[in-house]
């Protein structure tokens, strides 16, 4: 689980840029301002995981491309709202709390909310990070679609913005910013109140139990015993949060604990049979196939990468 939280409202001598890449999905979700994110990969790479901040008055801007299809599930961290956008007509399936995103949709994320999101493919993506102090500014509503030539002008506001930073254009970058927080704080007020809401089970404190237990094999009977639920219930409820069965969600959760297993130089674990058993897969042909049709590689690929950057490690310190 990885956690991040604003630090407040950006100073405005900016705006100030700032564009990271990670190889790793887990490290892509602790550097997304105002979230508190668990991320597990659905398919390969393709390419690296990239986010980009803008620092302005009273706002942030952040742009990123996911390089994998992906499923997460989290939460809005304290003092921060967001409002994101897709950045391409091709979402690529992409779903929230179950809802479909179109090409032409805002979200609003309010603190402590909690939610779901899955894609099938690579996404592009921004969101606006607002403090709370302007949460009176924005109408409460959940998801709305714009008409294509406002989404067509918020994008080209997004785009230019980061393309001034990266020019060291910070003053014209600057009203471009504020230029897109009034676009879509127009829209959002002009339209909020049409929005439907959606209710569901406390899918962020349900991950909190996941995650504080995750040495044990859970079911969907222990799921539905955590959410206070019966089984049935949960499973119509989680998959309409998370877009995906509550069987498949949860092997895909310990593929992906596998992986980290595999990868973390740190681990215990000295070979690929005692990683998969550890987390319950005990027919080891076809946990390797779908390992393989995951992340892109056999898991002794992943563990054989490990052991050389810890060979690597130990040569340029020989002192331990």
């Amino acid at each position: 689980m990885q956690a991040l939280r604003n630090s407040g409202t950006p100073e405005a001598t900016g705006p100030l840029h700032l564009t990271r890449q990670f190889l790793d999905p887990d490290e892509a979700a602790g550097a997304i301002p105002g979230t508190r994110l668990e991320i597990s990969v659905l398919g390969p790479a393709q390419g690296p995981w990239s986010i980009t901040e803008l620092q302005g008055e009273g706002c942030r801007l952040v742009s990123g491309r996911t390089a994998s299809p992906f499923s997460a599930c989290g939460e809005i961290a304290r003092d921060s709202m967001l409002v994101c956008w897709p950045m391409s007509d091709d979402t690529g399936a992409w779903s929230v709390n179950g809802r479909g995103i179109q090409r032409a949709t805002l979200l609003h994320f309010d603190t402590g909310a909690e939610y779901a999101s899955l894609t099938r493919r690579p996404l592009n993506w921004a969101a606006l990070v607002f403090p709370a102090a302007q949460r009176e500014a924005l109408a409460d509503f959940t998801a709305i679609e714009l008409p294509h030539e406002a989404m067509a002008r918020i994008r080209g506001l997004t785009r230019t913005a980061i393309y001034l930073a990266r020019a060291d254009e910070a003053p014209t970058s600057r009203v471009f910013l504020a230029n897109l927080a009034s676009t879509v704080g127009h829209w959002t007020s002009r339209l909020a109140r049409e929005a439907p809401r959606r209710a569901g089970i406390g899918v962020g404190a349900l991950v909190d139990l996941l995650h504080s237990r995750r040495a044990e094999l859970l079911h969907a009977s222990d799921l539905a015993r955590m959410a206070g639920l019966d089984e049935r219930q949960l499973r119509r409820e989680f998959s309409a949060f998370f877009g995906i069965s509550v069987g498949r969600y949860l092997r895909v959760r310990r593929l992906n604990d596998v992986r980290r297993e595999l990868a973390n130089p740190m681990s215990h674990i000295e070979s690929v049979t005692q990683a998969a058993t550890k987390h319950g897969f005990y027919d080891l042909g076809r946990f390797a196939a779908n390992y393989r049709r995951t992340f892109g590689e056999n898991p002794s690929a992943t563990l054989s990468r490990t052991r050389r950057a810890m060979r690597l490690a130990r040569l340029r310190d020989p002192v331990h």
